[in-house]
């Protein structure tokens, strides 16, 4: 009758009849389970290696290599530009170059004398010279927008003068860019009357592409130099562009 009942109630004799023994190993594995649960500091490693769904595992590791991907920095004002006024002109001025030359004119967007005086002349942007009308057309606080077209317009003449040159010998990368920055500042009637543009225009003129001093460097720096006046004084900020622009023209392309 007893057997009956039991079976009613789905016992089982073997669990009712358990020795303490068994029960008690069984319950200490139970606890040590769960206090080696309780107990374990999740690295990603260990993640990783726990048993886990296939889908589970790569949503894991994508996360991992998002976090180990560097943040990329946003493009300052002058990447931005210097990549964008290169594309244009199909690399006849380097994104270097346009940097250098932003290093020099500096990006402003409001109108200033170039020489901060009275007599200097009116500029805006990167070096963008006033002209007839611009003061209307463009007024203080200009956009990235407008500072890059208005440099790529005041770009066409140097780097036109640099080709024609090019014409005549092969010219580096480092070379194109020296030339515009410098005729870029001179202007291209200046450019045109120039000692340097004499001797570059020399095909038995040749040029070292080192910092030692031959006598054909000395010549090309020299001319350079010249033109480092602003009414007859000399400009400190004009002699170390020069020198600059003559440092970048010999050293040797990449």
């Amino acid at each position: 009758m007893l057997d009956v009942i039991l079976r009613l109630f789905n016992f089982n004799w073997q669990n009712i009849f358990e020795s303490n023994t068994e029960k008690n190993n069984t319950n200490d594995e139970q606890r040590s389970q769960k206090n080696k649960s309780e107990n374990l500091s999740w690295s990603i490693e260990q993640v990783l290696s726990t048993t886990t769904t296939t889908a589970s595992v790569n949503q894991t590791t994508d996360s991992i290599n998002q976090i180990k991907q560097p943040i990329e920095k946003p493009l300052s004002d002058k990447e931005l530009i210097s990549n964008e006024v290169s594309i244009f002109y199909n690399g006849w001025i380097s994104p270097k170059g346009i940097e250098f030359l932003i290093e020099h004119e500096g990006i402003v967007t409001h109108w200033y004398s170039d020489n901060g005086k009275s007599t200097g002349n009116q500029t805006i942007g990167i070096g963008h010279l006033l002209q007839a009308g611009d003061q209307e057309k463009y007024p203080n606080e200009l956009d990235l927008e407008t500072i890059k077209i208005l440099l790529i317009e005041d770009l066409k003449s140097p780097i036109q003068s640099v080709k024609n040159l090019a014409a005549k010998r092969s010219l580096n990368q480092n070379q194109k860019d020296a030339l515009v920055s410098f005729i870029f500042n001179i202007g291209s009637g200046n450019w045109a009357k120039s000692t340097v543009l004499k001797l570059l225009s020399d095909p038995n003129f040749e040029i070292t592409n080192t910092t030692t001093e031959t006598d054909s460097n000395s010549m090309l720096e020299n001319a350079f130099m010249k033109f480092i006046y602003s009414n007859s004084q000399v400009l400190n900020g004009l002699k170390k562009r020069r020198q600059a622009e003559y440092q970048l023209f010999v050293t040797a392309t990449e």
